[in-house]
């Protein structure tokens, strides 16, 4: 369960009984739990499972063998970028940092406890080569911009499926699925 989607409550700070009440059109019930409890631990390990995730529903992001990233978009289009920590303690998550003075002046960087997104209405040549690093603790994972002027031919690939349900491809673990790669001159 992801606890620190539910308002204030932190089960690692707050005790006492909880419920959890259900009512839709599929089932009701509820479920109490008692906190402090050996399921929710009391203290963390010393080096927890860290979990960092970048994102951004504008372009596909590109994993590098370094552990960095690269984005590719086009000139003039909207840019989101999103880098997201589920880790405690979040005092280690400090989100997103422009490495050059192109990334500050053209970037918008809004931070949460949890996450931080880095944005633009329209990608101007300004970011091309720029890279904006995403920082926990004493750790940064950059994500390197390429953006492609306006003027340039391009291909766009798009990837036809059954099985995208709101844009995120579901399967079952064993089975067959088909996959298309659609490309078009743009």
């Amino acid at each position: 369960m992801d606890w620190r989607r539910i308002g204030e409550f932190d089960p690692f700070n707050d005790d006492g009984y909880f419920t959890c009440f259900v009512n839709n059109t599929e089932t009701n019930g509820s479920k109490t739990i008692k906190l402090p409890s050996d399921k929710v631990p009391i203290q963390l390990p010393e080096d927890p499972f860290t979990r960092l995730y970048i994102y951004s529903p504008d372009t596909y992001v590109v994993p590098e063998l370094d552990g960095s990233a690269k984005i590719m978009i086009s000139e003039g289009e909207q840019l989101r970028i999103y880098c997201v920590f589920e880790a405690r303690p979040s005092s280690e998550f400090h989100g997103w940092r422009g490495t050059t003075t192109d990334i500050e002046n053209n970037l918008k960087i809004e931070h949460r406890i949890y996450s931080s997104l880095a944005q633009t209405d329209h990608v101007n040549l300004n970011l091309d080569g720029q890279k904006i690093e995403c920082v926990y603790g004493e750790r940064t994972k950059p994500v390197e911009i390429s953006v492609i002027p306006k003027d340039e031919r391009k291909l766009h690939a798009k990837i036809l499926s059954d099985a995208f349900i709101n844009d995120r491809l579901v399967g079952i673990t064993g089975s067959d699925m088909n996959l298309t790669c659609d490309v078009k001159r743009k």
